[in-house]
């Protein structure tokens, strides 16, 4: 009898290892296996999980690759940056195994006259793919300079980025316009930049600048025999993708009835970083005179490279 369960026994683990060895799935709680190993529940280890025998790093997630692999990758594939505003930077090296990067530019903003404020600098992101023999320049933009009195401001120059291997990728945001002079009476407000990138580059956004704003003035009365003037200088533009960027222009309130300056808000005129455009400077120093004023300077342009 014991010698007739030992080979039942030993029939049973030969069945069971055929069973297993020519299987083409193996199920756990699945009777019918999709995959290799097709599990239906949850799963729990102790260990790491490898895919094509890498166990990746901290911080790194699974994914699939180019190559419909399984592969570990960064959660966020720009963890790095470097923010270039200097008009002496003109090229840039980007650090060892870096194969992608991701570029902000700013146009840098118009200048302000008297009357009107300067527009704000252009804005466009590219992705650029980079290789260790890649040669990298750049030119930042210089803001426009201001007009004063009956001059008008200066445009901002543009800001530049390319990507040289065999041939050349270049994106370009424009400056804004200067503010512009016509008459006593007449001004134009500068016009917000734009941007532009070579045909050979396809993966890119661009968004205008802000156009600068007019001189406004505004009459009222304040009561049976009183009038009142509210003046308020042209903004200069924000540049495009950034806020609060433009120059703010001077607001005050004047009795005229008596000449009698009630209020004044001397705001800071020049725009600022990356591509503001300058303000207005009209502005009153008296209770009777109005002043020429220049206006304020645009701002600098900006890169911003993401690794």
């Amino acid at each position: 009898m014991k010698k007739q369960v030992k080979i039942l026994a030993i029939i049973f683990f030969i069945m069971l290892y055929s069973l297993f060895s020519y299987a083409q799935n193996v199920g756990i709680n699945q009777p019918n296996p999709q995959q290799a190993l097709d599990v239906n529940g949850n799963i729990n280890t102790t260990g790491t999980i490898m895919a094509n025998g890498n166990e990746g790093q901290a911080g790194q997630m699974l994914v699939k690759n180019s190559s419909n692999n399984l592969a570990w990758a960064d959660a966020c594939a720009y963890k790095n940056f470097e923010s270039i505003t200097s008009l002496l930077t003109t090229t840039w090296t980007p650090p060892a195994g870096v194969t992608k990067i991701l570029v902000e530019a700013w146009g840098s903003g118009g200048g302000g006259n008297m009357y009107a404020g300067g527009g704000g600098g252009g804005y466009i992101k590219a992705l650029f793919d980079i290789t260790p023999t890649s040669v990298i320049s750049l030119a930042i933009g210089d803001g426009g300079s201001f007009g004063n009195g009956t001059s008008d401001g200066i445009t901002g120059t543009v800001t530049t980025f390319s990507v040289t291997n065999g041939s050349t990728q270049t994106i370009t945001a424009f400056g804004g316009g200067g503010g512009l002079y016509s008459t006593a009476t007449t001004s134009e407000a500068g016009y917000g930049g734009s941007y532009s990138r070579t045909s050979n580059l396809l993966k890119y956004i661009g968004l205008d600048g802000e156009s600068g704003y007019s001189l406004q003035k505004h009459y009222y009365q304040y009561n049976a025999t009183t009038f009142y003037e509210n003046g308020i200088a042209g903004h200069g533009g924000n540049a495009a993708n950034s806020q609060s960027t433009g120059g703010l222009g001077q607001s005050y309130l004047l009795n005229t009835t008596s000449g009698a300056l009630i209020q004044i808000y001397a705001n800071p005129k020049v725009g600022k970083i990356p591509g503001g455009g300058g303000a207005g400077g009209y502005y009153y120093n008296t209770s009777t005179t109005s002043v020429n004023s220049s206006g304020g300077v645009g701002a600098n342009g900006m890169i911003i490279i993401r690794y």
